[in-house]
């Protein structure tokens, strides 16, 4: 009789080491989980930053080059509107 209920008690002991091993694999790879949320969520405010930076310099070099196109169409009408005046 009591040989039965050790055996009871350790197929019981058995199922419940089960899961519990079931348990904490089961909890394991939230760290992971977790550090891979936040690498690729930083990973994504890096990319939208340096599509904004991309974004900025291509707008600065347009306003560049139209200033330069300004200013270089104004000193051809300063320097030489007056040689030209001289000529005719």
């Amino acid at each position: 009789m009591l040989s039965a209920a050790e055996k009871e008690c350790k197929r019981r002991e058995d199922d419940l080491a089960k899961e519990l091993d079931a348990r904490i694999k089961a909890h394991r790879p939230r760290r992971g989980r977790i550090e891979l949320n936040v690498a690729h969520e930083r990973m994504s405010e890096l990319k939208a930053h340096a599509w904004r930076v991309e974004r900025h310099i291509i707008q600065i070099n347009q306003r560049t080059s139209s200033s330069a196109a300004g200013l270089q169409s104004s000193m051809i009408s300063v320097c030489y509107m007056p040689l030209l005046t001289l000529i005719t």
